[in-house]
């Protein structure tokens, strides 16, 4: 009998021995488990959020580039155009002379275009640009005669710079090619010149100081904004006064002012709007890409320490009903005996 006791305490060490060992191993399991799914579950989450991060902020850089791209700073010299509208001057006799003018300056040309109506018909009518900083008024009449000549002009409109004529690469070629008016009194006026060659013939040494003809600067640019266009001439049969004066000994007829317009530089430059590239910097979006921070929703993993004690507990229960379970049935068969 003694025999047989010791023979079913031993079964039962052995079996509680086996049971923890059992517990145990799940224990590792368990922790291994979860150890390994927060790992990878942050390494995932991790690895994807920085990665998107590292994707936006590549498409960021891009943004930048492309900014770069549209700046128009790398595509060359850019194209430059300017526009005067044209007032009438000495209406009495000219009429209600109207037009506009565009001058389109790129890399390699300069290029002059000048609408006129209701000028005096079929006469040709001379025309410059002129340095001056303003249209002459009434105001300027000073001899007071009823009429503003070229002479009581100039010191509102300036000094000739461009003849209008038919070669604008030279000052002193091509005034034969001056527009003349259809029979309504409108012209269209179409010059296209060599840019280099222009700017050469400006900048080349003033040989007749005394003429209203100036020239530019040596290094000095053609700036042609705040300048004037002025239109000149009413036919041979207007009586005007001996007051009337004229210059380069031509008549008062043909230097007789009859329109007058600022040259403005249109705001819709393609040029300009280049700064506009500006908008690349958006690119600095790529930032998002800290968003690869939420992979710490990897932690969401310790959730599964939450499941996996709720395992532990469950086991520990188990174990702990077995062992009593063995108890009693040891202590009945000892009763038994």
């Amino acid at each position: 009998m003694d025999v047989i006791k010791k023979l079913l305490n031993s079964l039962l060490c052995l079996g509680v021995i086996f049971l923890f060992a059992s517990c145990d191993q799940n224990d590792d399991t368990s922790d291994g488990g979860n150890t390994n799914a927060v790992v990878e579950a942050e390494g995932e989450s991790g690895e994807d959020g920085n990665t998107n991060g590292e994707e936006t902020n590549e498409d960021g850089t891009n943004g930048e580039s492309n900014g770069e791209d549209n700046n128009g700073e790398d595509n060359g010299v850019e194209t430059q155009t300017f526009k005067a509208t044209l007032t009438p001057l000495n209406s009495d006799v000219a009429g209600e002379v109207e037009g506009e003018a565009t001058f389109i300056i790129d890399e390699s040309d300069f290029t002059a275009e000048i609408q006129v109506d209701n000028a005096p018909a079929d006469i040709v009518h001379v025309q410059h640009i002129h340095t001056g900083e303003s249209c002459p008024t009434e105001a300027d009449d000073t001899n007071g005669d009823g009429f503003i000549d070229v002479v009581e002009g100039v010191p509102q409109y300036g000094p000739i710079l461009v003849p209008l004529d038919g070669d604008l690469s030279s000052q002193e070629a091509g005034s034969d090619g001056f527009p003349t008016a259809d029979q309504a009194g409108s012209y269209f006026y179409s010059q296209t010149a060599n840019l280099e060659e222009m700017l050469n013939d400006l900048r080349a040494e003033d040989t007749n100081p005394d003429d209203p003809i100036v020239k530019l600067g040596e290094d000095e640019d053609l700036n042609l904004e705040g300048k004037h266009v002025i239109i000149h001439g009413v036919p041979e049969s207007t009586e005007l006064p001996d007051s009337v004066a004229s210059v380069l000994d031509l008549p008062a007829t043909t230097t007789l002012p009859i329109a007058c317009g600022i040259i403005e530089r249109e705001t819709g430059d393609n040029g300009d709007n280049g700064d506009n590239g500006d908008n690349g910097d958006n690119g600095d979006n790529g930032d998002n890409g800290d968003n690869g921070d939420n992979g710490d929703n990897g932690d969401n993993g310790d959730n599964g320490d939450d499941e996996s004690g709720d395992d532990e507990s469950g086991d520990d229960e188990s174990g702990d009903d077995q062992q009593q379970q063995d108890q009693r049935q040891n202590q009945q068969q000892s009763q038994d005996q």
